[in-house]
């Protein structure tokens, strides 16, 4: 059901056209032999409100929450439920203020609690496991070619590796399906994500410039100071809700 009252039979997983700021209400009824205890389904930038039997059961919406931007970063939301809830309608009603992600209807689970965790991780730990070994190796690297430094009074390329390391770690765990089981904040996490895509290219024209010998040391040096002011601005307009980081210009 659409803000405007029109209703249509849609997929699921699935999409309808709503503009952003606008509700899209989903309706449906539990059979009456229902017995499970949760169920869940994953927000895409939306705010998220679940009814059962007209009763509001769970609330998802990050304004009072959320450094800055309009909409509420991308989670899985648990509504909790019972066999007394069989037969009742189900109501959930999705709102997102950007028009990519308005409309946007994700995959609806049904279950125990324990067992749809047990299904996401079997489907994205291993991601999140690379994601953690990445970010542990950038680290070791920094502090190895730290030391190096330290000691023999030069600068060695290795250190370039350990901060790419890191921001391409940090990005995949901003990404991560499973980010909400490691911060609690889900908001600032994701974004990081566009902060090192962001800065990500600061780390690697220095690792060429390093290579090359400084042969093009200005150019390079341009690149960077257009790096810095792309990452400025972009900031600049999330933060004084001009524009979200997803419609900002980034390398």
């Amino acid at each position: 059901m659409l803000a405007d009252g029109t209703e249509e039979e849609i997929p699921v997983p699935g999409r309808c056209d709503v503009p952003a700021g606008e509700l899209l209400v989903i309706r449906s009824v539990l059979p009456q032999d229902y017995k499970e205890n949760t169920i869940a389904i994953r927000s895409s930038l939306e705010n998220v409100r679940i009814y059962i039997g007209g009763e509001l059961r769970t609330v998802y919406d990050t304004e009072n929450t959320r450094p800055f931007g309009k909409n509420s970063a991308s989670r899985y939301v648990f509504c909790e439920t019972s066999g007394e809830d069989a037969g009742k309608e189900v109501r959930i009603e999705l709102q997102s203020f950007t028009h990519k992600y308005s409309g946007v209807v994700n995959t609806v689970y049904c279950g125990d609690k324990l067992d749809i965790w047990a299904y996401m991780f079997h489907c994205y730990f291993m991601v999140t496991l690379i994601a953690c070994t990445m970010l542990f190796a950038g680290l070791v690297v920094l502090i190895i070619s730290l030391v190096l430094d330290i000691v023999y009074k030069t600068r060695f390329d290795l250190e370039y590796l350990g901060w790419c390391m890191i921001l391409g770690a940090v990005w995949m765990l901003g990404e991560s399906k499973l980010r909400q089981l490691f911060v609690s904040n889900a908001s600032i996490l994701s974004n990081m994500c566009f902060f090192v895509v962001m800065i990500c290219p600061i780390p690697i024209l220095f690792y060429i410039d390093s290579v090359q010998q400084g042969r093009y040391r200005k150019v390079y040096h341009v690149a960077e100071c257009i790096t810095c002011v792309n990452f400025v601005l972009c900031t600049a307009l999330q933060v004084l809700n001009i524009a979200d980081f997803i419609f900002c210009p980034t390398w």
